[in-house]
C-alpha cells in the first residue's frame, strides 16, 4: 500500500471541471473480485510469512493484474480481511437488536464507488447474520476529495430512484463520464434492494480538521482501511485523525482499522497513540494478514503462467479493534 501513497493528492473542481488526483482517477475503474478459496489461510510457515496455493481465485487475481483491471483493494478483496470485518460487525450489531437507537457507522475515507459498495456488501451480510434490520443502520462516508464522493452520489441517485427498473451502465461526475463494467453493474443490482434500506450520507470533510467534523455527531463504529498507510511517516497527520475519532465516537464505540505495519516501532507508537486518545486495543481481536497491493506486482502477474506454483507473502498488515473507554 505504501507504493500507492505517492499518487494521492487532492481532487479539485476548477472552472466547471473535475480534476481527480492520480490515486482516485485510477481507482474508479477497479474490478470487483474476492479471494474466497483459502489460498493461504492454513499455510503459515512463520509469524511473518504465509505460503499460498495458486487457487482459481488467485489465478483470476493474476488475470486482473495482467489485464490492468486491478481489483478493488478494500475490505472485500482479501478473505482474511473480509471475514475479520464481518465478524467484528456481527459482534457489534448484536448490541443493537433491542436498542431504540440506530447503529451509526462512519467510513473514514473511500477510494471509489467500487470500494464503498463492496464494503456495504460486508455490512449487509453482517446485519443478516446478526438479524439486525438494515433500517437501523446509518452510514456516513467522509473524504477530503470530491471525486469518489460524487461517484457514490451518482449511483445512489440511480439506485434509489424507484421509477427506474434498470441501472444505467454509465453516469457523469461533472465533466467525467464513468462507465460501470458489466460485472460491477451486476454486483450493484444484486445489493440494490438492501442498500435502499440503509440511510447513507456523504460529506466532503477533512478528518484532520476538528472544525470540519463538529456537525457529524457521534458514531457507534468508525472503519478505516489503510488510511494510515497513505499517511506513512506523517505522524502529525495520523495523530490529528485520532483526535478527531476521539470526538466522533460514542463511549463504548469501536474503531475498526486495517493498517500496514512497516516495522515494530511504528506498531508500538500506533497503539500508544490510540491509547492516549481514549481507545483500548482489544488484543484478542488483532489479526495479521497479507495484502496484494503490498506484494510484488510482477510476481502476482506471473502466477497466471505458473498455475502449479506456490508463492510466499509477508504478513505485515494488521487488523485492529479499538474500543472507546
Amino acid at each position: 500500500m505504501h507504493s500507492l501513497r505517492h499518487s494521492l493528492g487532492l481532487c479539485s473542481f476548477i472552472n466547471g471541471k473535475i480534476h481527480p488526483c492520480d490515486y482516485h482517477k485510477k481507482k474508479w475503474n477497479s474490478s470487483i473480485h474476492k479471494l474466497s478459496d483459502s489460498s493461504g489461510l492454513n499455510n503459515v510457515d512463520d509469524s511473518n510469512h504465509q505460503i499460498h496455493f495458486v487457487t482459481p481465485d488467485i489465478i483470476k487475481l493474476s488475470k486482473l493484474f495482467n489485464s490492468s483491471k486491478d481489483p478493488a483493494g478494500g475490505w472485500y478483496l482479501v478473505q482474511e480481511q473480509r471475514m475479520w470485518l464481518e465478524e467484528e460487525l456481527v459482534s457489534i450489531f448484536s448490541n443493537y437488536l433491542n436498542s431504540k437507537t440506530n447503529c451509526r457507522i462512519l467510513v473514514a475515507g473511500v477510494a471509489s464507488y467500487v470500494h464503498f459498495y463492496t464494503f456495504l456488501k460486508i455490512v449487509i451480510s453482517a446485519a443478516d447474520i446478526s438479524k439486525l434490520s438494515l433500517t437501523k443502520l446509518e452510514i456516513d462516508v467522509v473524504d477530503k476529495c470530491i471525486y469518489p464522493l460524487n461517484q457514490i452520489a451518482a449511483i445512489e441517485s440511480n439506485l434509489r430512484n424507484k421509477h427506474k427498473f434498470l441501472f444505467r451502465n454509465s453516469f457523469s461526475v461533472f465533466n467525467e463520464k464513468i462507465k460501470i463494467p458489466r460485472d460491477n453493474l451486476k454486483f450493484l443490482k444484486k445489493i440494490r434492494n438492501d442498500v435502499r434500506k440503509i440511510n447513507i450520507r456523504l460529506f466532503l470533510r477533512d478528518l484532520r480538521q476538528l472544525e470540519d467534523i463538529h456537525a457529524l455527531g457521534k458514531y457507534s463504529i468508525i472503519t478505516e482501511h489503510f488510511l494510515t498507510s497513505m499517511l506513512y511517516k506523517q505522524e502529525g497527520l495520523i495523530k490529528k485523525t485520532r483526535e478527531s475519532y476521539k470526538n466522533l465516537i460514542d463511549r463504548n464505540g469501536s474503531l475498526l482499522i486495517a493498517t500496514g505495519v512497516p516495522n515494530n516501532d511504528f506498531f508500538l507508537k500506533f497503539i500508544d497513540l490510540h491509547e492516549n486518545n481514549g481507545f483500548k486495543l482489544v488484543e484478542k481481536k488483532t489479526k495479521w494478514v497479507w495484502d496484494p497491493y503490498g506484494h510484488a506486482r510482477e510476481q502476482l502477474e506471473t502466477l497466471l503462467f505458473n498455475p502449479k506454483s506456490n508463492f510466499t507473502t509477508l504478513v505485515d498488515n494488521a487488523l485492529l479493534r479499538f474500543d472507546k473507554v
